[in-house]
């Protein structure tokens, strides 16, 4: 079968024939123009696949070829530049550009995105608002105080770093804070997937963030030279007009720590203008029932789940757990109470069984996946936090009988539990721990 056939347009000779040649062992059909009036010469007379399209030519640029081909007919199209910058690429994505090469073009890279270039796209799905909403929800003060600094900063378009656990809910956050900001743009977040990404090709990314918001998740988990790549397009954005994307990413608590090796710090301090920390569930389990009631109604909504409601009771013992994955566990526990049970009320035994069950699934992966990538002193601080709440639980949240099972000095203890986040001052039967 005979592989696609391909328009490569670029003024240099060298570059033309060097990609043909490629292309062509891997069985590609490859047309050359080393001009803009060639280019569409041959586009009238030949049905193209896919365009490689150099941005800087002598009669007509690339930018100019590419607006005038989608006022009439619209052609998957690579742009190729040895020398463009952050407004050259935005401006190309916006076009419709769909990648970038840069010059000097490796093989590797070339036949990478070709072949990436050539698939059929999917048609994006519309993005289903989270279960809790996208306004932090909740009467607690720790809610009410998060709600208030979004507001607060909203007329500022400074960078924003959220700051919280693993599921806490720091994403839904920042697009509430896109709403608020009323960005004409869109709110775009970088994929997970960042190991080896060019400066070129991100800057696709915040085109499509163009006058709305860039989101980065995950700051520290991305390989040190890539965190340098980011920092020098952050610094290239600076630049841009007033219609740039504003800039907001999301990490866990330990990249606050100067002496954190998995952070440049150059890159917090230009990511951290502002800092929003975003607390787990565990430090406002009074709005739970509220953050149940908005999750299943949620379920029920978009993905059909059967309504069921939630006893007293069984809300009252979902107060009571820690929610180590936050919300993201919530929900899961919720569905999974829906669609598991053939009453209309969920009961305080239901949710006992789904919650050991939680416990037991939890004993082997609860230091999650990357937790070999964790420098000693987070993986030890990880490790301690489940101990400390396991052994909590354990002791029926007795803080005198925790200290003795745990061989600790009862000041000592009080202070190890703060700093893991963990509440040491929650109510105890036990009179000794009263004094």
């Amino acid at each position: 079968m005979t592989k696609p056939r391909i328009l490569v347009v670029d003024d240099e000779d060298d570059i033309r024939h060097l990609i043909r040649e490629i292309l062509v062992e891997e069985g590609y059909e490859v047309s050359l123009a080393g001009s803009a009036e060639e280019a569409r010469e041959l586009r009238s007379r030949h049905v193209f696949e896919l365009v490689l399209l150099d941005i800087w030519m002598p009669d007509t640029d690339g930018i100019s070829l590419l607006t005038e081909w989608n006022r009439t007919a619209p052609l998957p199209t690579v742009m190729i530049s040895g020398h463009g910058s952050v407004e050259t690429a935005m401006e190309a994505s916006r076009l419709g550009a769909i990648d970038f090469l840069e010059k000097p073009i490796s093989i590797a890279k070339l036949l990478q995105t070709v072949e990436r270039s050539l698939l059929k796209p999917s048609p994006k799905t519309p993005e289903l608002p989270m279960p809790t909403g996208l306004e932090p929800i909740g009467k607690s003060a720790r809610i009410q105080h998060l709600r208030q600094q979004l507001q607060l900063i909203a007329p500022s378009h400074s960078p924003v770093l959220f700051v919280g656990e693993p599921g806490s809910g720091r994403e839904n956050c920042a697009r509430w804070l896109h709403q608020l900001r009323k960005r004409a743009g869109a709110f775009t977040r970088l994929p997970p997937a960042f190991h080896g990404w060019q400066a070129t090709p991100v800057s696709a990314s915040v085109g499509e963030a163009h006058a709305g918001t860039l989101f980065i998740p995950e700051i520290t988990n991305l390989p040190a030279t890539d965190q340098e790549t980011l920092l020098t397009l952050l610094n290239r954005l600076e630049q841009l007009p007033e219609d740039r994307p504003d800039l907001m990413a999301s990490a866990q608590p330990q990249v606050q720590d100067i002496q954190n090796p998995r952070i440049n710090r150059a890159l917090y301090d230009a990511l951290a203008i502002m800092v929003i920390e975003v607390p787990p569930v565990r430090e406002y389990r009074e709005d739970i029932p509220e953050l149940l009631k908005q999750t299943v109604n949620w379920l029920v909504d978009s993905r059909q789940r059967p309504y069921r409601r939630f006893s007293i009771a069984a809300q009252n013992h979902l107060r009571h757990y820690d929610w180590p994955g936050n919300r993201t566990q919530l929900q899961n526990v919720v569905e999974q109470l829906l669609v598991t049970g053939d009453t209309d009320e969920i009961s305080q035994e239901e949710v006992e069984a789904r919650l050991a069950h939680e416990v037991n699934s939890s004993a082997l992966g609860w230091m999650g996946t990357d937790w070999l990538e964790l420098p000693l002193r987070e993986a030890r601080d990880r490790f301690e936090r489940h101990y400390f709440q396991e052994q909590l639980k354990l002791c029926g949240g007795r803080i005198g009988r925790l200290a003795e099972k745990v061989g600790m000095e009862r000041t000592h203890l009080y202070r190890k539990l703060r700093h893991l986040g963990i509440d040491p001052t929650r109510p105890s039967e036990d009179p000794e721990d009263h004094r």
